[in-house]
């Protein structure tokens, strides 16, 4: 039990991917899957408890597999340099420049994090390809539903099918920050949630640990056939709320609207 708990509670460090939503394994992802192997072999060499071991192993994997690549952090800061664009965008606008000039122009001036993506799009914008089209690859290059809204306005400003466009980009600007205020509120009232979640996860894995180490003839029964599949069952209903709590503390990403 003890293994799949410290299992649970694992953090590995998440790199900054192009795309926020990017799901892949990484190699700290497979260290973590070789680590719980081998926790896993040594436990059942310790313990003789074949049934707890394989469901940690399975647990173990599961979750470092599962692990989501979503980091409100990184979603704030994608935010943050979304509406700094859009502002961007909407100040060269108001200085009576052309939709396709103000693109480019924004590149040299736009936040670090979008810099490839805004070089894709003004490349694209300068080989004299669709405006439209080049505009829906530099959103599906973002993967953010706020930035769809900043590019459903673009393209249909290349259309010639919507005006005051630097008054709609200054509103979506405006709107994107209070959005990025409301994800700070809510990842602080999360916060607590995720720390009521790991006290719970260690006060009970240090009292197993205790009961392993101090009443080794009170964990006797737990070798046989009968105390691993009670053992077992147990462990199910404790691992089912540990990963309601997870899911309430989580982060669930809204859906795109240019797909």
């Amino acid at each position: 039990m003890i293994f799949v708990v410290f299992g649970l509670g694992i953090k590995g460090k998440r790199p900054l991917n192009r795309s926020i939503n990017k799901k892949s394994i990484s190699s700290r992802q497979i260290q973590l899957l070789f680590l719980g192997l081998g926790i896993g072999t040594l436990g059942l060499i310790l313990t003789g408890w074949f049934l707890v071991v394989l469901l940690f192993v399975g647990v173990w994997s599961w979750t470092v597999i599962k692990k989501s690549n979503l980091n409100p952090k990184l979603i704030t800061d994608r935010l943050e340099d979304i509406a700094t664009w859009t502002e961007l965008l909407r100040d060269l606008l108001s200085s009576s420049a052309g939709l396709a000039q103000t693109i480019v122009s924004s590149y040299e001036i736009a936040p670090l994090s979008l810099k490839p993506g805004l070089f894709e799009l003004s490349q694209s914008i300068k080989s004299g390809k669709s405006m439209a089209a080049s505009i829906q690859n530099f959103a599906d290059w973002l993967n953010d539903p706020v930035g769809d809204l900043v590019c459903m306005v673009l393209i249909n400003a290349a259309e010639g099918k919507a005006f005051k466009i630097a008054n709609l980009l200054g509103d979506l600007a405006e709107s994107t920050r209070q959005e990025v205020t409301m994800q700070l509120r809510v990842e602080a009232s999360r916060s607590s949630t995720k720390a009521s979640m790991n006290t719970i996860i260690y006060f009970s894995a240090s009292f197993f640990i205790a009961l392993a180490i101090l009443a080794k003839s009170y964990m006797q029964p737990y070798r046989t056939l009968m105390g691993q599949i009670v053992l077992l069952t147990v462990m199910i209903v404790y691992l089912s709320a540990i990963f309601i709590m997870k899911k309430m503390s989580g982060y669930k990403p809204k859906e795109r609207l240019l797909v």
